[in-house]
């Protein structure tokens, strides 16, 4: 079955038939929640050579996180871990070209970002 909204809010199914609903669908998003701020950057990137990965805290806190890059297979490159607010240069020359992923793990959180090697 396949599922649309109308532009009066109302639900659409089709599949084996088409059912149209009444009511009316309204979706609340906050984003000003913490868990999705994105606490992971990289500069440059894409790069060739390195890349400099760091995070800032969403606390004045100076616990360490927990970094780790996989490639696009999902296997594991790098585990280390991250000072908030000082830069890890991530030496990438001998590994081939293509899409990397750099996870970071810090208290409760979670970031993820792409990184591409060329």
């Amino acid at each position: 079955m396949n599922f649309a909204v109308d532009h009066s809010g109302r639900i659409l199914i089709h599949g084996g038939g088409l059912y149209r609903s009444y009511d009316t669908i309204y979706t609340v998003i906050n984003l000003n929640k913490p868990d999705r701020i994105n606490l992971l950057n990289c500069y440059p990137n894409p790069f060739d050579a390195y890349t400099d990965l760091y995070f800032s805290p969403l606390k004045n806190a100076n616990k360490e996180g927990e970094l780790t890059i996989y490639d696009s297979k999902g296997v594991l490159i790098l585990q280390t871990k991250l000072q908030p607010g000082i830069p890890f240069r991530w030496n990438s020359s001998s590994l081939l070209s293509g899409i990397y992923i750099a996870k970071l793990n810090y208290q409760e959180s979670m970031s993820i970002i792409k990184l591409l090697h060329y």
